[in-house]
Protein backbone atom coordinates (compact mmCIF):
# COMPACT_ATOMS: atom_id res chain seq x y z
CA UNK A 1 0.00 0.00 0.00
CA UNK A 2 1.43 3.35 -0.99
CA UNK A 3 0.35 6.28 1.10
CA UNK A 4 0.86 9.90 0.44
CA UNK A 5 3.69 11.48 2.42
CA UNK A 6 2.36 13.73 5.14
CA UNK A 7 3.97 16.13 7.51
CA UNK A 8 2.49 16.03 10.98
CA UNK A 9 3.86 18.69 13.22
CA UNK A 10 3.28 19.16 16.89
CA UNK A 11 4.31 22.58 18.04
CA UNK A 12 4.92 23.41 21.63
CA UNK A 13 6.77 26.15 23.39
CA UNK A 14 9.83 25.42 25.56
CA UNK A 15 7.93 23.05 27.82
CA UNK A 16 4.64 21.33 27.21
CA UNK A 17 3.46 22.05 30.72
CA UNK A 18 3.47 25.81 30.29
CA UNK A 19 0.23 27.65 29.70
CA UNK A 20 1.14 28.61 26.12
CA UNK A 21 1.51 25.01 24.91
CA UNK A 22 -0.63 23.68 22.09
CA UNK A 23 -0.96 21.02 19.41
CA UNK A 24 -1.18 22.21 15.85
CA UNK A 25 -2.08 20.07 12.83
CA UNK A 26 -1.01 21.31 9.39
CA UNK A 27 -1.98 19.77 6.08
CA UNK A 28 0.77 20.36 3.55
CA UNK A 29 -1.61 19.67 0.66
CA UNK A 30 -3.97 22.39 1.84
CA UNK A 31 -1.02 24.53 2.87
CA UNK A 32 -2.60 25.57 6.12
CA UNK A 33 -3.33 24.72 9.71
CA UNK A 34 -6.45 22.58 10.02
CA UNK A 35 -6.75 22.32 13.78
CA UNK A 36 -5.13 23.72 16.89
CA UNK A 37 -5.75 22.40 20.40
CA UNK A 38 -4.76 24.73 23.20
CA UNK A 39 -3.39 23.71 26.58
CA UNK A 40 -6.81 24.19 28.15
CA UNK A 41 -8.54 21.96 25.58
CA UNK A 42 -10.03 24.55 23.25
CA UNK A 43 -10.23 23.57 19.60
CA UNK A 44 -9.43 26.26 17.07
CA UNK A 45 -10.41 25.23 13.55
CA UNK A 46 -8.55 26.27 10.44
CA UNK A 47 -10.03 29.05 8.38
CA UNK A 48 -13.19 27.96 6.60
CA UNK A 49 -13.44 24.59 8.37
CA UNK A 50 -16.21 23.42 10.67
CA UNK A 51 -15.27 21.63 13.88
CA UNK A 52 -16.32 18.35 12.33
CA UNK A 53 -14.29 18.88 9.15
CA UNK A 54 -11.23 20.10 11.08
CA UNK A 55 -11.43 17.07 13.38
CA UNK A 56 -11.73 14.74 10.39
CA UNK A 57 -8.73 16.34 8.67
CA UNK A 58 -6.64 16.06 11.86
CA UNK A 59 -7.67 12.42 12.26
CA UNK A 60 -6.66 11.69 8.65
CA UNK A 61 -3.26 13.30 9.25
CA UNK A 62 -2.75 11.21 12.40
CA UNK A 63 -3.72 7.98 10.64
CA UNK A 64 -1.39 8.71 7.71
CA UNK A 65 1.47 9.56 10.06
CA UNK A 66 0.94 6.34 12.05
CA UNK A 67 0.82 4.29 8.84
CA UNK A 68 4.09 5.84 7.67
CA UNK A 69 5.80 5.09 10.97
CA UNK A 70 4.46 1.52 11.07
CA UNK A 71 5.69 0.94 7.51
CA UNK A 72 9.14 2.24 8.44
CA UNK A 73 9.27 -0.14 11.41
CA UNK A 74 8.13 -3.09 9.26
CA UNK A 75 10.72 -2.26 6.59
CA UNK A 76 13.47 -2.01 9.21
CA UNK A 77 12.41 -5.33 10.74
CA UNK A 78 12.35 -7.08 7.36
CA UNK A 79 15.80 -5.68 6.53
CA UNK A 80 17.14 -6.85 9.90
CA UNK A 81 15.70 -10.32 9.40
CA UNK A 82 17.22 -10.54 5.91
CA UNK A 83 20.58 -9.41 7.25
CA UNK A 84 20.42 -11.94 10.11
CA UNK A 85 19.64 -14.81 7.72
CA UNK A 86 22.79 -14.22 5.62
Amino acid sequence: MKTQKTKLMVKTNEAAFKTESLLSFHNSLLGREVLRITNNGHMICGEGLSKEKATQEAAKLLIQAFEEQIQKMVDARVAAMKEASK
